[in-house]
């Protein structure tokens, strides 16, 4: 999975669920001039629940991190690897 935003590309390189734990290893790289800071990383769970035939029901979850950079930083031009523990739902 690869996504890109105002200079910033983010890969998601690894999933391993082990136990009541997923771990994602994420990639992101800084194409910008300057360096930059990212917010803390949050997660949010969405389920989506048929009614009958045409009608969804949509349940949403925050989640925090288990283990999460506090900042992400990243220097002009360069790119770093970060892992994130998320609970399993």
């Amino acid at each position: 999975m690869d996504t890109q935003q105002q200079g910033l590309s983010l890969i998601l390189t690894n999933i391993l669920h082990q136990g009541s734990t997923t771990y994602l290893r994420i990639f992101i790289d800084n194409q910008n001039a300057i360096p930059c800071k990212l917010s803390p990383p949050s997660f949010e769970y969405i389920t989506y629940l048929s009614h009958f035939l045409f009608f969804t029901k949509e349940q949403r979850k925050m989640v925090t991190p288990l283990q999460a950079p506090q900042q992400i930083a990243l220097p002009a031009n360069r790119g770093a690897y970060f892992l994130l523990a998320i609970p399993a739902y």
